[in-house]
């Protein structure tokens, strides 16, 4: 079932939305689809939030697309010529998926090849309904169907439907590119009913399915105000595109860009004309456009009269407050001017007694300053006796101290007197233990005196062995008789242990041997790398070889390895692997007595392969076998060489060998009787020549 299911490219558009990404971003991880099956791209407009750093960090593998316009139709289409999927799924970044939302998207849209687009059951978090599709409403306004309802049920049936919500919706690649993309005019809202217009023009079906659930939180980044501003726009814009003779009678629609709706509405008519013209000229030809503008104007005539008949009543009724705001004036003005009188008059009052407090104020004063004396004095008073207080308590504190370090002095020193005791005890205890070592330390002194005089006994007999060895290497019978014999028994040797030896032993027998590798050119140096790294960490104590016929820049990096002990490198500029060199080897490798030869080697055969096992064959090793360097092979890393296949690879090569020298001698020979042949129709030819002229 997973291999049958398609490759799916899902998008998100972000700005300034790095506190909804998280979990977005967490419910799309869970789903109930392939992990190898979809990719999740995000295109960031502009944020300043940090939020393209946050998701980079802990979210490595979503590919982030910078756009520099906060456009959202634009981002979309960033992102979708980039993607690699053959179906594309487009998701607020203010959302949360259930886990089988984009499996049940994907089997709708496999069931017939004319749909082009799937939308989900979109709720808000309380559990009722965000849209499940648009409807339209008269003058050319869409609403989301069953917006703010109670999911009971009512819309659980699988239907084609005019336009579904961008929100979340999968679009066919084919069937979206076929269209042009997403209309960069809109920038966002009602670009969905947009491209859901264009793929039906062109045959497309599109489909609402109630098992696809998605969780939004509606505007997450955007105001009210924005999203009746795009709304409105793009309405006209959509009438422009596709119905522009209808393009007059929608002009007004709820009047949102007159003053009936807000006197300073700095989104007025002739503001919004301009795109709605350009909308026009892109989509439609001169003798259509000229059709509809005198109905446009038209419309607009009838507009500005409506907002000077507004403007002129407005200005009447805030001439009516005016005029009672000034008769409010004027009675508060006579007002303040009574309670002015009326403040004075207390003003004075209030004088009278201020003098009459001060005279007051001036008693009470000398009163405390005389009290204030006296509590100084008993302060003072005070002070002396709790000073005094102060030092009583010192004196007893400090005679309890000196009487408590009296009875600790006395503790510490009955301690002293136990611990010397224990001391003298033990001092005889190391006298004893003294006394015994010297004695055993003069009996191996003895032991050594004996051992060295056998060890120059044993010198002198090594030395007597030496010469007469000496002597025998010496003679002709050692240098023409015994020695070519020993390197027979050693090639001889080496080819019982590369053709008869079982190839059975531990792991733990490699730890401290020899290991060759062998690098075929197609091996990249990354890989082998790789390789020398993991059988250096399963046989720490071994000594790595390697024999490689690489580049010059490989030949660099493979030089520096510190993994390696031994290099057996051959370079184009420095050392060309020629048969003459394959040959040599052959002979060579044997006498270094390999343990293990591995052959690093990919999924895809060629003839390189096949020389490495032959090399490896020839090796002389204990051990032979084959190291896959790609890990997404379904069998095991490491596979023992098939002798019997490099027997009839090498057999192959020597045939094949000897049938391109055949051909070439048989070329030489060809062109030698062909020139021979020439000279001699040349000589007739010059002798009838001759001929002729006498």
């Amino acid at each position: 079932m997973n291999k049958k299911l398609p490759f799916v490219s899902i998008i998100t558009v972000n700005h300034n939305g790095k506190h909804l990404l998280e979990e977005c971003f967490e419910s799309l991880y869970k789903l109930n689809y392939p992990k190898g099956k979809f990719e999740i791209i995000m295109v960031d407009n502009c944020s300043a939030d940090g939020s393209a750093e946050y998701v980079r960090k802990k979210y490595p593998k979503i590919k982030i697309i910078a756009n520099g316009v906060n456009n959202y139709c634009r981002a979309n289409n960033l992102a979708i010529k980039k993607t690699r999927g053959d179906f594309v799924v487009l998701l607020n970044n203010d959302t949360k998926v259930d886990k089988n939302w984009l499996i049940e998207l994907v089997m709708v849209v496999l069931r017939d090849e004319t749909i082009a687009s799937v939308g989900s059951k979109i709720l808000f978090a309380d559990g009722k309904i965000n849209s499940v599709g648009h409807r339209e409403l008269p003058n050319y306004y869409w609403a989301d169907l069953g917006y703010k309802e109670e999911d009971v049920g009512q819309y659980d049936e699988v239907c084609q439907i005019s336009s579904i919500c961008g929100g979340s919706a999968l679009f066919r690649k084919k069937a979206i590119e076929g269209v042009g993309l997403f209309d960069e005019d809109f920038n966002m809202y009602m670009e969905d009913v947009d491209i859901a217009i264009s793929l039906k023009k062109q045959g497309w079906k599109i489909f609402y399915y109630p098992h696809s659930i998605v969780y939004h939180k509606f505007h997450g980044t955007a105001t009210d105000e924005l999203v009746d501003f795009y709304i409105e726009r793009n309405r006209l814009l959509l009438v422009a595109k596709y119905y522009p003779e209808k393009l007059g009678e929608a002009l007004f629609g709820r009047g949102y860009f007159t003053v009936t709706n807000n006197i300073n509405n700095p989104n007025d008519i002739h503001n919004i004309l301009s795109p709605v013209f350009s909308k026009l000229l892109k989509h439609h030809d001169n003798d259509r456009i000229n059709a509809v503008v005198p109905d446009l104007f038209s419309s607009l005539k009838k507009i500005l009269n409506l907002e000077k008949d507004y403007l002129v009543k407005a200005f009447d009724a805030e001439t009516k407050k005016l005029q009672a705001k000034d008769k409010e004036i004027i009675v508060k003005k006579t007002f303040i001017q009574e309670r002015e009188d009326q403040l004075k008059l207390i003003d004075e009052q209030l004088k009278q007694k201020i003098n009459e407090i001060c005279l007051k104020d001036k008693d009470i004063f000398q009163r405390e300053a005389a009290l204030k004396e006296r509590d100084s004095a008993l302060q003072q008073r005070g002070q002396q006796i709790d000073q005094l207080n102060v030092q009583l308590q010192q004196a007893s504190a400090e005679l309890q101290l000196e009487a408590k370090q009296i009875t600790n002095k006395d503790n510490q020193l009955q301690e002293k007197d136990n611990q010397l005791k224990e001391l003298n005890e033990q001092l005889k205890q190391k006298i004893n233990e003294l006394r015994l070592k010297r004695e055993t330390v003069e009996n191996l002194l003895l032991e050594r005196t004996q051992l060295m005089s056998a060890v120059t006994n044993k010198d002198k007999e090594i030395i007597h062995l030496r010469s007469t060895a000496d002597n025998f290497y010496s003679t002709e019978t050692f240098r023409y008789i015994i020695r070519p014999l020993w390197k027979v028994m050693d090639f001889l040797k080496s080819i019982k242990h590369t053709v008869f030896r079982k190839n059975s032993f531990k792991k733990a027998d490699i730890d401290t041997k020899r290991i060759l590798f062998i690098k075929p050119q197609r091996i990249s140096v990354e890989d082998t790398e790789k390789a020398l790294k993991e059988y250096k960490k399963r046989y720490p104590g071994s000594n790595i070889s390697i024999l490689a016929n690489l580049l010059r820049n490989d030949f660099d990096r493979l030089s520096q390895n510190k993994t390696i002990n031994e290099k057996i490198f051959y370079c184009p500029d420095a050392k060309k692997f020629s048969v003459s060199e394959q040959i040599k080897l052959a002979f060579k490798l044997p006498k270094r007595k390999y343990d293990y030869a591995v052959v690093l080697i990919d999924e895809h055969n060629y003839s390189g392969h096949r020389k490495a096992e032959m090399l490896a064959f020839l090796s002389g090793s204990r051990k032979t076998g084959k190291y896959f360097v790609n890990s997404q092979i379904n069998f095991n890393k490491e596979r023992a060489i098939e002798k019997t296949a490099i027997g009839r690879f090498i057999v192959k090569d020597i045939i094949s060998s000897t049938l391109n020298v055949i051909f070439l001698l048989g070329v030489v020979v060809f062109f030698l009787v062909f020139i021979v042949g020439n000279l001699k129709l040349r000589k007739a030819t010059y002798r009838l020549r001759n001929l002729f002229k006498r």
